[in-house]
């Protein structure tokens, strides 16, 4: 009984349930043949409305009242006294008898017309009408807010389920626009940028001291030819790491693209540095007058005192800058593998970006994005599509509730509108 109440209750206590309930007021609904101050339900429909502005008492079952209880019924129907006094009074509604339920419709509004007729009772009412029209009125501004907000927010769910999947074209169709905005968002999103990660520096010319000390043999004013492919080897070894690290980001289950770019770290790291690109010279000779002149503006420290003429150097100095023979080398080997580094850098970027990258993600006939095309799309079987994009029985049944409460909605809107 708790449970009936407390549900009972809160539609009671909603002040615009003759809204939500069909154009139904709260309905006091008591048999006219029971004693009327002893029904729970007036008590709790005058605690929910103390003003009666929104109730509208319902006497079932008139057929059944004593002779002697009759004036008791017209009090309340007149609403002139008694506990169960609302503003719009009482309304009888006259059920069926067990003799009458094999009878028609027709036969039984005769019966019940002929019933009312009857005085006492043959009263017609406008209370029910008047109550409409009153709660309607007082709540009318409100309503339209609660609808629209509906309607919102009912879209809100349409637009989250998506569009209508059932026919192969609606399922073609809609694949077709995924693939297109998964396109457009890869090469808007995760397209190329300006931002350039940050290289960070490290001191190398101990790694090329060491190994060209480590290497040194019985050759006369020369280098051994094994060193430079040893200083370019470890120059290199972290290649690999961060050509793998690079891979893991862009794709983990391509195996072309962990081939490709295995087979190029093993060419550029360990077969012949060869290189026919002029730039390599350009930058071995940059690197050595940008060396010199570091140590010559060192040395210009001589002022001959006239304000517009530079400092001089000193012959005993530059002939100081001349190194032995071993740091010669030492600095020579490091701008020969500082140019050639950067040298083979770029053409080992822009194999990884055209073959490994562009060709085998991204444009070849076997990448994934030729895979996933309006073209491939196109040539799915019904059952295929239907397998992939068709909808689930609950999304249709849930679309379907959504889009006929919409249309309730909307129709209501309008009425509301006019």
């Amino acid at each position: 009984m708790d449970l009936v109440r407390q549900m009972v209750g809160k539609y009671l206590s909603n002040p615009r349930s003759i809204i939500l309930t069909s154009l139904t007021g709260i309905r006091a609904v008591v048999p006219a043949n029971v004693d009327i101050a002893t029904q729970e339900i007036i008590q709790m429909a005058e605690d929910a409305d103390p003003l009666s502005q929104r109730t509208l008492g319902v006497l079932t079952k008139p057929n059944l009242v004593d002779k002697g209880a009759k004036d008791k019924v017209m009090e309340l129907i007149t609403n002139t006294k008694g506990k169960g006094r609302f503003k719009f009074g009482y309304t009888i509604v006259c059920n069926r008898s067990q003799s009458d339920l094999s009878i028609t419709f027709d036969e039984r509004n005769i019966k019940e017309v002929a019933f009312f007729n009857l005085n006492p009772l043959g009263l017609y009412s406008k209370a029910e009408d008047n109550l409409l029209i009153n709660v309607t009125r007082r709540n009318f501004q409100g309503v339209s807010v609660d609808i629209r907000g509906r309607i919102r927010k009912i879209e809100q769910q349409l637009e989250i389920i998506g569009p209508v999947r059932q026919t192969a074209y609606e399922q073609r169709n809609h694949l077709i626009n995924v693939a297109l905005r998964f396109l457009s968002g890869a090469i808007i999103n995760h397209g190329p940028n300006r931002n350039n990660a940050k290289v960070s520096r490290g001191r190398d010319s101990g790694m090329v001291t060491d190994k060209y000390t480590r290497s040194k043999g019985f050759e006369i004013g020369t280098t051994n030819p094994s060193l430079m492919p040893s200083l370019f080897a470890g120059q290199s070894r972290a290649w690999g790491f961060h050509a793998q690290n690079l891979i893991t980001i862009v794709i983990h289950k391509i195996y072309h693209f962990n081939h490709k770019q295995a087979s190029l770290v093993e060419v550029e790291c360990h077969g012949n540095l060869i290189t026919i690109n002029h730039y390599f010279a350009e930058n071995v000779r940059k690197a050595r007058e940008a060396r010199l002149k570091v140590k010559l503006e060192m040395l210009a420290t001589w002022n001959t005192g006239d304000g517009r003429a530079e400092p001089l150097l000193r012959l005993n100095d530059i002939l100081g800058v001349v190194l032995s023979n071993d740091d010669h080398t030492i600095q020579d080997l490091h701008d020969t593998l500082k140019s050639y580094y950067k040298v083979a850098r770029k053409r080992f970027v822009d194999a990884i970006c055209l073959q490994a990258v562009d060709h085998f993600l991204v444009s070849g006939k076997t990448s994934p994005l030729w895979g996933f095309s309006p073209h491939f799309i196109g040539k799915m079987s019904d059952a295929e599509l239907q397998l992939i994009a068709g909808d689930e029985d609950k999304t249709v049944s849930r679309r379907n509730m959504l889009e006929t409460e919409l249309g309730s909605l909307k129709a209501g809107e309008k009425i509301l509108e006019t």
